[in-house]
Parts: C-alpha cells; sequence; structure tokens
C-alpha cells in the first residue's frame, strides 16, 4: 500500500483549502446579489426598530411577543409611515402640476402679455455682453438650451412617478420585515455578537457606539430635512409660490446634499 509524499499531502491540503474558500466566497456573493434588492427596506426596518425598539419592549411586559410585535409595527406604520404616504400623494400630485408650469414657462417667448422666462434671460445675457455682441442672435440658443433644459426635467420626474411600483413593493418588505426585526431583534443581536472576534464587554461597547451612531447620523439628518422642508413649504406658500408642499418635500432631500444643501433651492425661490 502506497502512501503520499508530505510534499504531494501539503499540496493537495492547499489545494482543497483554497477551494473550499473560494467555494465560500462564491457562496457568499450570490446570496449577496439575491439579497441586494432588498437591502435597502431590511436597513430601513433595522434602524425604525432600533428607533422604536424602546417602546416595543414597554409593550411586551404586557403581551406575547407576537402581540407586542403586530401593535408596534402598525402603531409605527399609521404614526409615520401613513403620514409619509400622505405628503408622497401630494408631492406626487403637485410635481405633475410643477412640470407642466415648468414646461409653460420655458416654452413662452414673447407671446401675449407675459414675455416668458426666455425674453428675460434673453435680455439678462444681452445687458451683460459689451456693445459689440449686443446685436448677437441669442434667441435661438438660449429657446432650444431651456427646451432641453425642460425636456430632461420632465423626463426625470416621469421616471420617479414610474418607479412609485417598485416603492411600494420595498414599503411592504419594510414593513413585512420591521415585525421581524421586533420580535427577534433581540436573537439576531445576539448572533451578530459571535461574529465579533472581541470581549464580551468591548462587544456590548461597540453594538451601544452603533446604535448612538444611527441616532446620530439618520435621526438627527432627517429631523433636520424635515424641519427645513416644512419652513421652505411654508415659506413658499406664503409667498405665492406654486406647488408648495412639492418644493418643501425638495427642500427637505437637498437639505442632505453636502455644501450646498437646501440652499440649491430656496435661494433660487428667493
Amino acid at each position: 500500500m502506497k502512501t503520499a509524499t508530505p510534499a504531494h499531502a501539503t499540496t493537495s491540503d492547499r489545494l482543497t483549502t483554497v477551494l473550499s474558500y473560494g467555494a465560500i466566497l462564491l457562496l457568499g456573493y450570490l446570496v449577496f446579489r439575491i439579497f441586494e434588492p432588498f437591502l435597502v427596506p431590511l436597513a430601513w426596518s433595522a434602524i425604525l426598530a432600533i428607533f422604536f425598539y424602546s417602546l416595543y419592549q414597554r409593550v411586551l411586559v404586557r403581551m406575547d411577543p407576537n402581540r407586542a410585535a403586530i401593535i408596534c409595527t402598525l402603531g409605527v406604520t399609521v404614526l409615520l409611515i401613513v403620514p409619509a404616504l400622505v405628503v408622497l400623494f401630494f408631492t406626487a400630485r403637485e410635481a405633475l402640476d410643477a412640470t407642466a408650469r415648468l414646461q409653460a414657462a420655458l416654452l413662452i417667448h414673447g407671446q401675449g402679455p407675459d414675455q416668458g422666462f426666455v425674453i428675460d434671460l434673453e435680455s439678462w445675457l444681452r445687458r451683460q455682453l459689451p456693445n459689440s455682441m449686443r446685436g448677437m442672435d441669442l434667441a435661438a440658443p438660449v429657446q432650444q438650451a431651456i427646451e432641453k433644459t425642460g425636456t430632461v426635467i420632465a423626463a426625470s420626474i416621469g421616471g420617479i412617478l414610474k418607479n412609485f411600483a417598485n416603492f411600494f413593493v420595498d414599503l411592504f418588505l419594510l414593513i413585512f420585515a420591521l415585525f421581524f426585526m421586533f420580535r427577534d431583534g433581540q436573537s439576531a443581536v445576539r448572533a451578530i455578537r459571535h461574529l465579533f472576534p472581541f470581549d464580551e464587554d468591548i462587544q456590548e461597547e461597540m453594538i451601544s457606539e452603533s446604535k448612538e451612531l444611527i441616532f446620530a447620523s439618520v435621526a438627527v439628518a432627517l429631523v433636520i430635512a424635515g424641519i427645513q422642508g416644512l419652513l421652505g413649504g411654508l415659506a413658499f406658500e406664503i409667498t405665492g409660490i406654486s406647488t408648495p408642499i412639492f418644493w418643501g418635500v425638495v427642500i427637505a432631500f437637498f437639505s442632505l446634499v453636502p455644501v450646498v444643501g437646501s440652499a440649491l433651492i430656496w435661494v433660487p425661490g428667493a
């Protein structure tokens, strides 16, 4: 009976190890690709569960985990998600109105008593040019540029409205996963702790700091965005600018953008 040489055995073991790790990495990548479309709603359900988990613990004292999770999920849906859907509904309706108004304003070129934005922009450009260049024909290029801008804006808003079906699918997954985040949250945290190669005290500190980081980075940013959007929408309503709900939501969204922030919307409005 022949036995394998040490060199041959070592090479075989290394090859087996490499193939095993390669299979694990490939399997992990395939699992990631399966769950990739659902990562965003799952992440938001986890964030909401972290925010309202103390409420779930209070309800859990009086009833079993399933009922407590159902009540907390319904509470978050009614108090937070439903008002957000109402705002999004009015935002979508006003977005269509804003798109129509913008296209109408951009396409007017000296027709009727309202001379339109094109004439105003053309006059402003002529005033910025030297006297020798003010006789140039600026109407055609300005008109073409503005029409292209209006088309791009309309296409972008139309694409957002078409994605509403995907939005509601993600919303259903968020609410569905939120129930399990409440009910099985402690089990998930215990499973995550086993992945950390640290002592129990360090694991507890890392989880606590991660929770505080989520509160600081997500909750505070969303609250500030909501306040800026509310104030911006009220200012637009008071000053008579059309579709104030739509612009308020846009201001809230752009307030999350670094450097420029919501000024990118309210400065032109002002």
